[in-house]
């Protein structure tokens, strides 16, 4: 039986493990070599297989710690951003996440195929975080009304994968598809 001493720091390993991670893969995309992230959390490559024992799984906890730090971004720009701009900002922040983050999503939903808990887990929150947005938003008329958490989503992605032919217009086109949804 583990004590409790050594269960805190197989989850401090954990902990580092995860954040190497979407440090790696933020830089590397999601092929980058485990070794890498083993050795920028610290821990040898046992102990990161120990804890993820496929690159896939590893994956999944990397998305689902995003996906947390998405929605948390979310609730902290609805309370210091103001006159509606909040969804503005986050959209801003999804697709920078969008394109730093390519193929990672793919990456974690081919992993997960069934597994339909976790994909509700990841979308969610993301949605309920967006809802809310949206809600602020059309509250202080900065955003129409009949505009859904989904449809963003799909502007969303398909502003990022603009990136990866054309970075210099991505501000340009994001402006332009924001202006579409304010109020006519």
């Amino acid at each position: 039986m583990a004590t409790p001493l050594l269960r805190a720091d197989a989850r401090r390993n954990y902990e580092r493990l995860v954040a190497a991670a979407r440090e790696a893969v933020a830089e590397e995309g999601p092929k980058v070599a485990l070794d890498d992230i083993a050795r920028r959390a610290g821990v040898g490559n046992a102990t990161l297989y120990r804890h993820f024992p496929t690159r896939d799984s590893l994956l999944v906890e990397v998305y689902s710690a995003d996906v947390g730090a998405l929605s948390a971004a979310a609730r902290e720009l609805l309370e210091t951003t103001k006159n509606g701009q909040a969804l503005r900002a986050w959209l801003v922040v999804l697709v920078e996440y969008l394109i730093c983050r390519q193929g990672l999503a793919s990456a974690s939903l081919n992993t997960v195929g069934e597994r339909e808990d976790l994909i509700g887990n990841w979308h969610e929150p993301l949605e309920a975080a967006l809802s809310e947005l949206l809600t602020d938003a059309a509250a202080h008329g900065t955003a129409r009304a009949d505009v859904k958490p989904a449809e963003l989503f799909i502007m969303a992605n398909a502003i990022a994968t603009v990136a990866e032919s054309a970075a210099d217009a991505v501000t340009r086109i994001f402006d332009i598809a924001f202006n579409g949804i304010a109020p006519r």
